[in-house]
């Protein structure tokens, strides 16, 4: 496989998302068609081929009746991961991923990828850990710079998950030797990056933000832990990740609405729009705040891992 192969294919990947988002988020046969095959093919995975790829794969008997699999990538007869494949713009960690991934572990099965045909993860099936734990790799086609996806594609790359030993993670050269172009995201590294901490890894405590850093190099001034969640939704509105109205798992009120207010609404509820038309409830609290915009990024399909928060170094130690 040459590398501009899949940069390419990513680009392509990133037009369609664009250009078909209405029929996408509606039809996962479509998604499929349109954004999973494409990549699983250049990946290396033929998709019409059986010895490579079943579809609709069975793997248990779930209350009576038969679990399958989008796609079972094989390797000599037996899968080696299984695929859960969403309608675009899905929620990926729900029931039917939680059901697979149990019955992933009774069979046997190495690793399982989860994908809505933009955000892809990669779990490993038998690390004894929490969901999150068992992530091997996330990447988004649309928000993620060309680079940083294609590199952590490439753990799907079909000589490298179908490797006996387990794929290779952030590795260029499993690619091949005459692949030596970057592509045009790759860039120098961050002066300042000391400054930076991963979303993934702050709390509410100590020194405010200054700024925030999303993976396609976005950067936004927030100067308050209130200020991500705001931040981060019109991040997520702009790159049309968020395009309508949605209510958080657990929530009795839309996250982000089309109103700026209910009449349903408590005294003590204020949002803010973040464009499109659309609304965030707001919080108040710095624990809150924190919280909220890393639940945010999850529903959309973007690891927090990828997000970056900086603070006033003159402040800290």
């Amino acid at each position: 496989m040459a590398l501009n192969e899949l940069y390419e294919q990513l680009r392509k990947l990133r037009e369609d998302i664009s250009e078909f988002s209405d029929y996408l988020e509606a039809n996962e046969t479509g998604t499929r068609q349109v954004l999973i095959d494409p990549l699983l093919r250049v990946l290396g995975w033929d998709v019409s081929d059986p010895t490579q790829v079943r579809l609709e794969y069975g793997i248990a008997k779930l209350g009576g009746g038969k679990k399958v699999a989008d796609y079972a990538l094989m390797r000599d007869g037996e899968p080696v991961a299984v695929v859960e494949a969403k309608r675009l713009r899905s929620k990926l960690l729900d029931d039917a991923t939680n059901a697979a991934l149990v019955e992933a572990v009774a069979r046997g099965i190495n690793y399982m990828l989860v994908t809505d045909g933009d955000s892809w993860r990669v779990y490993d099936v038998f690390k004894k850990a929490e969901m999150d734990e068992k992530l091997i790799v996330a990447f988004s086609v649309m928000s993620d710079p060309l680079s940083v996806s294609a590199v952590n594609a490439l753990v799907i790359w079909q000589p490298n998950l179908a490797n006996q030993h387990g794929p290779t993670t952030g590795k260029r050269h499993v690619i091949g030797e005459d692949d030596q172009s970057d592509g045009p995201d790759v860039g120098p590294d961050d002066p300042d990056d000391a400054v930076w901490s991963s979303f993934a890894d702050i709390s509410h405590t100590g020194t405010q933000p200054t700024r925030i850093r999303f993976s396609d190099g976005a950067e936004y001034e927030v100067r308050s832990w209130r200020r991500l969640p705001p931040t981060v939704a019109k991040h997520l509105v702009e790159i049309r990740k968020v395009t309508k109205p949605f209510r958080l798992e657990g929530k009795s009120r839309d996250t982000v609405s089309a109103q700026q207010a209910y009449d349903s609404d408590p005294a003590s509820v204020k949002r803010e729009e973040i464009g499109k038309g659309l609304w965030l409830e707001m919080t108040m609290t710095p624990k809150d705040a924190v919280s909220l915009s890393k639940q945010i990024l999850e529903a959309f399909g973007v690891s927090a891992a990828t997000v970056k928060v900086s603070f006033d170094s003159s402040q800290q130690g």
